[in-house]
């Protein structure tokens, strides 16, 4: 029996686009009727095009496909199978991390109230930073140009980072750098290539949340309280200051940038 796209779109739910598009790949081969130019499908046809819409669900791009319909023996259809089989493993692996990832950020941003204006003494793990801005201005570097796209495809996992080299502080330079970061256990879960990345080590910092507020208001001036705190409780900074922006937000019509900053710190002498 034959049909005709309108009832095999009717019948599937699908659209006619959808039937050229897999005609034009070469996948589908309708019988075109010279007079009227209708396309009309047969059982085998329809065969087809169900075991695309299957093979296209489980991830198979449309080469895979024609490869599997025109030229595959048992062997390369089994290889293809479980090579399937283990991409989704790792998505289900990436997927429960990035949940995961997700619940500590979201902690995070329950703690944004309980932070503010107060100082913790935690260790801060080891990360990786990828500059972006030095202040407002972009720059663009070899070493980088790869991992930008990198960063990119697995931005649920980098934070988006400020970075104050402890040297600027002590000069009150005013430079600092807008980029990325990201844990380094995130990294090696990713098996991301961290090669060109900065490594950060672990530190023991103090903590605490600030409001950066409006635009153009980032500022050395926004840290002097965590400054101040560190002096008054007998310690001294001991390396580069990290911050990452938590959250953008509104409240009583008042613009607010949380941002969690870690100061690293030792005990003076």
């Amino acid at each position: 029996m034959k049909y005709t796209a309108k009832h095999i779109c009717r019948l599937l739910g699908i659209n006619r686009e959808t039937l050229r598009y897999y005609e034009k790949e070469g996948l589908l081969h309708p019988e075109i009727d010279e007079n009227n130019r209708y396309r009309y499908y047969d059982d085998w046809e329809i065969n087809y095009i169900l075991e695309i819409f299957q093979y296209r669900n489980l991830g198979f791009s449309i080469e895979e496909v024609r490869s599997l319909f025109e030229k595959d023996t048992l062997d390369e259809y089994i290889q293809k199978m479980e090579s399937r089989r283990c991409s989704m493993q790792n998505e289900i692996r990436c997927r429960e991390l990035a949940i995961e990832r997700s619940s500590e950020f979201l902690t995070s941003l329950r703690m944004i109230p309980c932070r503010m204006g107060t100082y913790e003494l935690i260790y801060h793990p080891a990360i990786y930073t990828v500059p972006l801005r030095k202040n407002y201005d972009l720059f663009f570097s070899e070493q980088y140009a790869d991992v930008y796209p990198l960063v990119l495809k697995n931005y649920e996992f980098f934070e988006n980072t400020v970075h104050i080299r402890q040297e600027d502080f002590r000069n009150s330079t005013g430079r600092y750098t807008w980029g990325f970061g990201i844990e380094e256990r995130w990294a090696e879960a990713l098996k991301l290539d961290t090669g060109a990345m900065d490594y950060v080590p672990e530190q023991l910092c103090i903590r605490t949340v600030i409001d950066a507020g409006e635009r153009w208001n980032f500022n050395y001036n926004l840290f002097a309280d965590a400054l101040r705190f560190i002096h008054a409780d007998h310690l001294e900074l001991d390396g580069d200051m990290v911050g990452y922006l938590t959250a953008r937000i509104h409240d009583n019509n008042k613009f607010c940038r949380f941002i969690e900053a870690y100061f690293p710190v030792k005990k003076t002498s």
